[in-house]
């Protein structure tokens, strides 16, 4: 297994894992945009855990302007008191 499919395989672990999450708190979501993935839990106790975003690898600066902007609109949406910070690696794809 190369480093990029080890890693395509965690990030997909990850999302897999928030929607889980999602399916037991109340309002909670997982979103996939263009060029990223997030987790929005807006209420307590999960919101101080779960909230959380993977950006897409070797976005361009446009295209994480994009992404980051529909990752604060979700998050202004949901009203969710906190936000994730954004990880992400500058290889390959994630979101596609």
């Amino acid at each position: 297994m190369t480093d990029d499919e080890l890693f395509l395989r965690g990030t997909e672990t990850s999302v897999a894992s928030w929607e889980e999450y999602s399916r037991g708190a109340i309002g909670a979501a997982v979103l996939r945009s263009a060029g990223v993935a997030h987790a929005v839990f807006p209420n307590e106790p999960e919101h101080l855990v779960y909230n959380n975003a993977l950006l897409a690898r070797d976005l361009t600066a446009a295209e994480r302007t994009d992404a980051l902007d529909a990752l604060e609109a979700a998050y202004g949406a949901s009203r969710a008191r906190s936000r994730p910070d954004s990880a992400g690696s500058p290889q390959g794809p994630f979101v596609q």
